[in-house]
């Protein structure tokens, strides 16, 4: 049979694809082999030989100075001069995501000769250094296909494509959320497919990234598939009052001060006598917004924390760091609370 090796870099794409049921025609028809970064790597804590096949897992340690190099040969590229609109809306983008200060530095940089100059030495420098580990596992797993579930930015997303031409396999990528096409992208080398979400995805790959049209296909967002399982009644006049007063307030950003935000809900709720019922989900990985440790000083009575992640939030104090925890929820815990909402 074909060999696939899947490469995996972060805790939070193993959830997405190895929680789920992703790879499994996959495993039926190909030899499926799974390549992750060494352990103890900041990205990826996980223990993969907990859920797959211990022969079937390699490790491939991490070169952080490589995906540096990588990151800046982007932006020099990026921030060139141009006439071409496609090339201009990129710079652009790229200076609103950068910032000033950043963008300012690149944008000397990329001057003609001065960014040929810097370029070539870095290029120089990442095919003339070898990435030992990455080279011996191609040469012993010799793959025919090599699928990456990616933010569009890690260890391994511009590495694979350069090794993909030494050791003659395919590359195709598979994008983890719906803005790794636009914030999140930073490959230099393209890969041969790139799997998106759906019509948006595709059009911000061909434009932000440059992908041709045809090596872009629509994917489907698969840590979302498992949403069918909710069975929902059709909302009607007659059953609306059933669901009027729940209200589902889910956490979405660190830096967002979500317990301001309940405590003025549940002031509404007291002072206005309604009988509204309000469950809190803080989002698995933002440490309950802004000073989110104040969830656990504080007793509620009109806000319902989400039973699934009440242990996540009360780990945090005073001291806690935003990116101390993540937090990696089953699937079907998120759905159970939106089916009771």
């Amino acid at each position: 049979r074909e060999k696939i090796s899947v490469f995996i870099d972060h805790d939070i794409i193993f959830r997405n694809f190895i929680f789920t049921p992703a790879f499994k025609d996959l495993e039926s028809k190909f030899d499926v082999e799974y390549v992750f970064p060494e352990k103890n790597n900041k990205r990826f804590t996980l223990n993969p030989e907990r859920y797959l096949n211990k022969n079937k897992i390699k490790r491939v340690k991490e070169i952080s100075q490589r995906k540096k190099y990588w990151r800046y040969l982007l932006f020099l590229s990026v921030m060139k001069p141009s006439l071409d609109q496609r090339l201009r809306n990129l710079r652009n983008f790229r200076i609103f995501t950068l910032g000033k200060k950043a963008s300012f530095i690149f944008i000397l940089l990329s001057m003609p000769l001065l960014r040929q100059t810097i370029t070539f030495i870095l290029k120089k420098y990442l095919l003339k250094s070898r990435y030992l580990d990455l080279d011996n596992y191609f040469n012993e797993a010799k793959p025919n296909y090599v699928v990456h579930p990616t933010v569009l930015d890690g260890i391994y997303c511009n590495e694979l494509v350069i090794f993909s031409k030494k050791y003659n396999f395919k590359t195709i990528y598979i994008i983890n959320s719906w803005d790794n096409t636009s914030t999140k992208n930073l490959l230099v080398n393209l890969p041969d497919f790139l799997f998106v979400w759906g019509q948006q995805t595709k059009k911000e790959a061909i434009n932000f990234m440059g992908m041709e049209q045809k090596k872009v296909k629509i994917f489907g967002v698969n840590q979302f598939e498992s949403i069918k399982k909710i069975q929902r009644n059709k909302l009607t006049k007659q059953n609306f009052n059933k669901f009027k007063n729940k209200i589902l307030f889910a956490g979405s950003n660190a830096y967002v001060n979500e317990f301001d935000c309940l405590s003025e809900f549940e002031k509404l709720c007291i002072n206005g006598k309604n009988s509204f019922r309000i469950t809190y989900r803080p989002h698995p990985w933002s440490t309950g917004g802004y000073n989110g440790y104040r969830f656990n000083l504080k007793k509620w009575s009109k806000i319902q924390i989400d039973k699934s992640l009440k242990t996540y939030l009360g780990s945090f104090s005073s001291s806690s760091k935003i990116t101390e925890k993540i937090n990696l929820p089953k699937q079907e815990d998120t759905y159970f609370t939106l089916s009771k909402v």
